[in-house]
């Protein structure tokens, strides 16, 4: 006999187990800080996801900003959350952090055993994320925790134990805060760690082991943008030459119609069409040499970049696919059945598109330039210097310096070298940077839109 009480538990728990990970869709006009160590400072994961937004809603806007640092913890998130965070209003806040919170070097000879060296960082970082949890919800600000992405150990005779212990650890911890705090998490350590494992051709992580490759931030944007709501077809488009008419047309608008035929009634062939067409949204941009192997590592087309468009009724042969006039592909009869995808070709769309990442690189830019000025003033801040003035920061910043990597003190001094070098310009220019900041989101918005071409299939 059915039991509809089991039924219904049942159902509950399978919901439960599908969304437990879901994330509340950005919203348009929402304002989301970003707050991190280097693997946020790069930033390439949510750029891409600002401009995956942009793609898929067209007139809308949304403004993701960057406050992570190269090198920081949580203690340190902690440390600058009032003037890097919440001085921004923003209206949520994601934070990751965790690399440099465990320690590495305590993992470095290996070994699966949590002593009370290794504890001791875990327990900080513990403590300091959900100290940042608190203060924000002090605040009313929503957030969101990122379980932090994986240290590559997998490599010949690395007897390390940075991921499989230090930072799976610190995922736990990050799920366990979020448990508690009724939080919502973004999971990147587990699938990251899995793809490793089990796909070393295509290594999402840099030769240094730490930081996600462009391959790597590709796939942090696709967890995200998933786990956001942002998935699915940009649109699909379905037509029958034979008798000229729409059978399907999902985010897409198809118009004019107008075969070229040959016979009569029963002997008649459609041996060309031509429509204009309108889709409501833009295909993402994929770079081929950098991002090889998404789609074997993720299906990132399959569930973000497939306009699809089946075209039946032609008579059997290849024809020439024309947009505006211009040649963008050749196919046969059978794969236009079949379907095409027209993200991937060179059409009207993807040109928009291309404009949209001028402006994401362009934001990109801005941000580099503008998050190496509030690393550097956060150690000229604990010489007591006065951040609006640029010569007692410089000062400070050089003492931070000389006190740092004196006495042949090991540490990155190559990097933090360039790092002020750039920061003693960068700074005399914040306020450039701003507006070419603005200047560059506007831009994002305005290109932000679909565009109509015409399409033609000619027989060859």
């Amino acid at each position: 006999m059915f039991n509809s009480v089991k039924y219904l538990i049942f159902l509950c728990a399978v919901c439960c187990m599908f969304s437990s990970f879901a994330i509340t869709p950005f919203k348009n006009n929402e304002k989301v800080v970003f707050l991190g160590d280097s693997i946020t400072h790069g930033g390439d994961y949510l750029y891409w996801t600002q401009v995956m937004y942009q793609l898929r809603n067209p007139g809308k806007k949304i403004r993701l900003e960057n406050a992570g640092i190269s090198g920081d913890s949580a203690g340190g998130g902690l440390g600058r959350l009032q003037y890097d965070v919440l001085d921004k209003k923003p209206d949520r806040v994601f934070i990751m952090f965790g690399m440099n919170d465990i320690n590495l070097t305590l993992y470095a000879k290996g070994g699966t055993k949590l002593d009370a060296k290794r504890l001791k960082p875990l327990k900080s970082y513990e403590r300091y994320m959900n100290l940042l949890c608190d203060r924000l919800k002090k605040a009313g600000i929503p957030v969101v925790l990122m379980t932090p992405t994986p240290y590559n150990q997998y490599g010949k005779n690395n007897p390390s134990t940075y991921n499989e212990v230090g930072l799976a650890t610190a995922g736990k911890i990050v799920r366990k805060t979020a448990k508690e705090k009724g939080l919502q998490v973004v999971e990147f350590y587990a699938p990251m760690t899995e793809i490793i494992k089990k796909q070393p051709k295509y290594s999402p992580m840099r030769t240094d082991k730490v930081h996600p490759n462009s391959l790597g931030h590709l796939l942090m944007a696709y967890y995200l943008c998933k786990e956001t709501g942002l998935a699915g077809k940009i649109a699909e488009t379905v037509l029958d030459a034979a008798d000229g008419k729409v059978k399907t047309a999902y985010h897409a608008v198809i118009r004019n119609i107008k075969t070229v035929e040959e016979g009569w009634w029963l002997t008649k062939t459609v041996k060309g069409i031509s429509f204009d067409y309108s889709p409501a949204r833009l295909p993402f941009i994929i770079d081929k040499k950098q991002h090889a192997g998404i789609d074997t590592l993720v299906p990132f087309t399959a569930d973000f970049n497939t306009e699809l468009m089946q075209i039946n009724g032609l008579e059997k042969g290849k024809y020439q696919l024309l947009a505006d006039g211009e040649k963008i592909g050749v196919f046969s009869s059978e794969e236009l059945e079949k379907g095409i995808n027209l993200a991937v070709l060179d059409t009207p769309s993807r040109r928009q598109a291309q404009k949209m990442f001028e402006e994401i690189n362009a934001i990109k830019r801005c941000f580099g330039l503008l998050r190496t000025v509030v690393q550097c003033d956060r150690f000229a801040r604990a010489y007591k210097a006065d951040i609006n003035d640029p010569e007692s920061c410089f000062k400070a910043v050089d003492k931070w310096f000389d006190i740092r990597f004196g006495k042949n003190q090991p540490g990155n001094k190559k990097y933090y070298s360039i790092v002020i070098a750039n920061y003693k310009k960068d700074k005399l220019r914040v306020g450039d940077t701003l507006k070419k900041l603005s200047d560059a989101y506007n831009k994002l918005y305005q290109e932000s839109r679909p565009v109509s071409y015409k399409l033609e299939l000619k027989k060859q």
